[in-house]
């Protein structure tokens, strides 16, 4: 038995030490993968921490960027910079932009943020240490360059190339890396937003001056037509009281005289009462008195007005109209005023015993088109847009040798336009032009009313 003993329980020793080698070699590897694992799994949150925060950075960084350009106004976005560069930092942190001078001498304090922020960053402006903070040469955190202020943080503003001015941050504490830069991070933004603020102003600026500039101008006009045509006006009602002869008969000679006198002062006071009317288009002064006018009433108008012109000029005017043509609803004395505008242009455009045509036809969406087709040498090397700018025959040689001022397509143009409808021109060398008038019908009962034309361009 005692053999059988002992040898039962050296079986039993013999399997458990077995047992104990084979954990021993199998433990040192699973703890060094689970190592591993543990190791692994740190890493990750750490990357994920990581990469969160650099998303949270992101989505400041694009809420401010968003924020910055949408403000039109140089101090507000000064304002918003310092707003976010402060909040968050300790209490004590104050900030303040500066602009450089156009002249690049001096600077200004564009705006301020802290408790006294304005006169402590004045004071730090009239030290010399702020000369170098405006040339870019000292940035960054600077924090023995004003140590009785506290740690200054200096980031130059810069916007393509181009020197703006600084920024500049007073802290109590000390500044991080991370707030340099984050900090450098939106200067950079605010610099772009500042600079198309600026812009903005400019702009702005430029444009009031013009506008005062051309308000200007229509004064001017507007009066010096006043004064001209006064004095004109007396000089052909006398020139009409001597073709009378009260006094008695006058030689054949001197009433050439006076048709000269007559026609040159009716051409004097066209150009005097186009201007006057343009002055008054420009300033929103000229108003429509809209009455039911029919075409065809209209046509013949126009034709009597051009009669006599026609005529010395060896013109036959023709008419081609449709019988049934909805009314227009509209100012019939300006509607009269651009016809004949465009019969004085076809007539003095015309080819030697040529023939000027005016006519209406029915336009789309139940319109009105007016016509004066001449069968003149066309508008060779002109382009036919530039003749609706004031002036433009001036600057055409073919042009200026017809005559004209060049304010009757502009004038007319603009007259139409306020009723609804446009002015276009057709030409080719050679075969003549075509001016054609747009309107749109008379809508429901037309009483007389008056409206403003500031903006019929």
């Amino acid at each position: 038995l005692g053999v059988g003993g002992g040898g039962g329980g050296g079986l039993a020793g013999g399997r458990g030490r077995a047992s104990r080698r084979r954990l021993d070699a199998v433990v040192p590897p699973l703890a060094r993968s689970l190592q591993a694992v543990l190791e692994v799994e740190e890493a990750r949150h750490g990357v994920t921490a990581e990469a969160l925060d650099g998303y949270r950075e992101r989505a400041l960084i694009h809420r401010a960027a968003v924020t910055l350009n949408r403000l039109h106004r140089p101090e507000e976005v000064a304002a918003e910079l310092l707003r976010l560069m402060c909040e968050g930092g300790p209490p004590g942190r104050r900030g303040a932009v500066f602009l450089a001078a156009s002249d690049g001498a001096g600077a200004t304090m564009l705006a301020a943020r802290g408790a006294d922020a304005a006169a402590v960053f004045a004071a730090l402006a009239a030290r010399p240490l702020f000369a170098t903070l405006m040339d870019g040469s000292a940035q960054g955190i600077l924090t023995d360059a004003a140590a009785d202020l506290g740690c200054l943080m200096a980031l130059p503003l810069s916007a393509h190339a181009e020197r703006l001015g600084v920024v500049t941050v007073l802290d109590g504490g000390e500044i991080s890396a991370g707030a340099l830069k984050h900090g450098a991070t939106l200067v950079s933004i605010a610099a772009t937003a500042l600079r198309n603020a600026q812009l903005i102003v400019d702009l702005e600026r430029s444009l009031r001056r013009a506008e005062t500039a051309s308000r200007a101008k229509s004064d001017f006009l507007a009066h010096m037509s006043h004064e001209l045509r006064t004095p004109l006006n007396a000089v052909l009602g006398y020139a009409d009281l001597m073709r009378l002869e009260p006094a008695g008969p006058l030689a054949e000679t001197y009433h050439v005289y006076l048709s000269s006198i007559h026609e040159s002062g009716r051409h004097l006071l066209r150009m005097v009462e186009a201007l006057l009317d343009l002055s008054r288009l420009d300033k929103g002064d000229l108003a429509l008195h809209r009455t039911r006018v029919a075409p065809a009433e209209l046509l013949g108008a126009a034709l009597a007005q051009a009669a006599d012109a026609a005529a010395a000029a060896g013109v036959r005017l023709e008419t081609e109209a449709v019988a049934e043509l909805p009314a227009l609803a509209g100012d019939e004395r300006r509607l009269r005023q651009v016809l004949g505008e465009l019969l004085d242009n076809a007539i003095r455009h015309r080819q030697p015993g040529g023939v000027v045509t005016v006519g209406a036809v029915a336009d789309d969406d139940d319109g009105v088109l007016l016509f004066v087709r001449d069968r003149g040498r066309g508008l060779a090397g002109a382009d036919p847009e530039t003749l609706f700018q004031p002036f433009a025959p001036g600057r055409n040689p073919l042009l200026r040798a017809e005559g004209g001022a060049g304010l009757g397509l502009p004038l007319s143009r603009r007259l139409i336009r306020l009723h609804g409808g446009d002015i276009t021109l057709q030409s080719r060398p050679g075969g003549g032009t075509v001016a054609s008038v747009r309107l749109p019908p008379a809508a429901g009962e037309v009483n007389e009313t008056s409206a403003e034309v500031g903006e019929c361009r």
